[in-house]
């Protein structure tokens, strides 16, 4: 199995869920404008027993989307993680099977770059910057905000990894690097 395989059935087995759990990652503001709700609303269209949400971060949302995970009884389908160090963020974005960016608005979140970086496709509403920077092989954009365009996409990704190459998502995120950045700047 591949590095990445290992690092999911070894989160998996920490979180006490079974080895074939793919993992979903959302990692933000705990905010309206950030709309986990929305993602949370996805999970529970999406009629996938394997399928894992995990949310990092904190935010006034926080009672609000624990009250929801109850309410459409997801206590075994997500896990809260709370705030976390960017060192144990970026393991989790190197674990995740897909990222999810469930914005109201955007502008390009460095969150979604930290991703691709690690190879991890992106699902995303239409807002901001992110839709213009995924490729077919890197992500998949919503043509709607909805839950259930939300839970569509996810689905997408996880039903045909072979799809989202490591690779083609490492590329989308190559022009934004720093010795990229450094490069065009010094061009000029």
């Amino acid at each position: 199995a591949t590095e990445r395989v290992q690092a999911q059935r070894s989160l998996a087995r920490s979180l006490g869920l079974k080895e074939q759990t793919r993992f979903i990652l959302f990692a933000g503001r705990l905010h309206a404008q950030k709309d986990p709700l929305l993602l949370i609303q996805a999970m529970a269209i999406l009629a996938d027993a394997n399928a894992h949400l995990l949310i990092a971060g904190e935010g006034d949302l926080e009672n609000p989307i624990r009250a929801e995970i109850a309410h459409l009884n997801l206590s075994d389908r997500i896990t809260m993680l709370g705030g976390l160090p960017q060192s144990e963020l970026a393991k989790l974005q190197r674990v995740a099977s897909v990222f999810v960016l469930s914005s109201v608005y955007e502008g390009l979140p460095v969150v979604v770059l930290e991703a691709l970086s690690s190879g991890t496709p992106i699902v995303t509403t239409h807002c901001g910057e992110t839709p213009n920077l995924l490729t077919p092989q890197s992500g998949v954009v919503c043509k709607e905000r909805t839950s259930e365009a939300l839970a569509a996409a996810i689905k997408q990704v996880l039903a045909c990894p072979q799809n989202f190459p490591i690779e083609a998502c490492t590329d989308a995120a190559k022009p934004f690097h720093a010795s990229a950045i450094v490069k065009d700047l010094c061009a000029r």
